[in-house]
């Protein structure tokens, strides 16, 4: 009997040391694997340091553009990352750190070149809109400052910033679809022939008008500006939607411009729509997408334009960036300024 439990005690002894073993690896495993807890260290500290060169490189650029007065070329970019020691081997589109452990794309830099400036009437971009107490920042949660150096900035209504649906976040101004909206009063510069527009936007769901009712099955205006408007028409079963832009007098589905593509919620798009000799175009994350001649009507007075309201309709939706030029952008501009967008709000 004695030698029986002795057997069953050294039996279950190595059946204790066996799964210690296996447990043991699989620890060891989980912290030394590619998915292990030193490998995860190790590719954060990497993602960190790798952040930082280009944290000095934007921060030299924003030095250049202080001492120059005008935004670096992409050629001064590579002389800053060369003359400042950041890398020694430079190619057209990126370049290699000096310890040769990374290798970063020049567009993943902020500070050159940057956003078309030629024509642009109103910039508005909710990236550190407040807070800086200069010239470029507002001082109000209220006010949504014009970058363009034109003054037209947006006084908001209805913004509550105690509601998750509603008022600032990290990048974005959000907006509830109930009472939200923004408007700029008229001015000199905000009335041209050629126009373009450009949106960055996530619309999040169904308008509500004033009745608390959800609208459908007409279109919801987004940006309405000088007879023109960008809509975000009525959403279907399967959540989609589509773009249509053109003038404001002459409504009805066939007078205007309706983008091919279907558009999801709950998505970051770019528009950018443009006017040239009554030629108007849509492009959707900076590819063409539709054309179509409009005659100009007489429709040209307005006293304000508005962002996310048209009567008692309400965007319902997240605004990153609005840009208006007194001029239609080639392709090739509006792709330059998607570049851009894509990378600072990372859709």
């Amino acid at each position: 009997m004695i030698k029986k439990e002795n057997g069953i005690t050294l039996i279950a002894l190595a059946i204790t040391i066996i799964i210690l073993l296996i447990l043991a690896g699989v620890a060891i495993g989980s912290i030394t694997g590619n998915k292990g807890i030193i490998k995860e260290a190790e590719n954060s500290s990497a993602e960190a340091e790798r952040e930082s060169i280009i944290e000095k490189i934007e921060a030299d650029l924003y030095n250049e553009k202080i001492k120059t007065g005008k935004r670096p070329t992409k050629s001064e970019l590579k002389k800053i990352i060369e003359t400042n020691g950041y890398s020694e081997t430079l190619s057209e589109d990126n370049f290699t750190s000096k310890d040769g452990k990374y290798t970063i794309n020049y567009d993943e830099i902020l500070g050159w070149e940057g956003y078309i400036e030629d024509g642009l009437v109103l910039h508005l971009d909710a990236i550190d809109n407040i807070g800086e107490g200069d010239s470029k920042h507002s001082d109000t949660s209220n006010i949504w400052k014009d970058l363009s150096g034109n003054g037209n900035d947006a006084t908001l209504t209805n913004i509550n910033q105690s509601d998750a649906e509603s008022g600032w976040d990290d990048n974005c101004l959000k907006l509830d679809g109930i009472d939200d909206y923004a408007v700029i009063k008229d001015s000199a510069t905000m009335k041209p022939n050629d126009q373009t527009i450009e949106i960055v936007f996530n619309r999040t769901g169904r308008a509500v008008n004033e009745d608390k009712n959800y609208v459908m099955g007409r279109g919801i205006i987004f940006v309405r500006w000088y007879g023109y408007t960008v809509e975000l028409n009525g959403i279907s079963n399967n959540n989609q939607f589509d773009v249509s832009y053109g003038r404001t007098r002459t409504l009805g589905a066939n007078k205007y411009l309706h983008s091919n593509k279907s558009l999801m919620l709950n998505h970051i798009y770019h528009v950018g729509a443009s006017t040239e000799n009554n030629l108007t175009k849509i492009y959707i994350n900076s590819i063409y997408d539709n054309e179509k001649e409009q005659i100009i009507d007489t429709y040209n007075q307005m006293n304000e334009t508005n962002i996310g309201r048209y009567n008692d309709t309400y965007t319902k939706g997240n605004i990153y960036s609005i840009r208006m030029y007194n001029r239609a952008l080639t392709q090739e501009e509006i792709n330059h300024n998607y570049e851009i967008d894509k990378h600072r709000f990372k859709f």
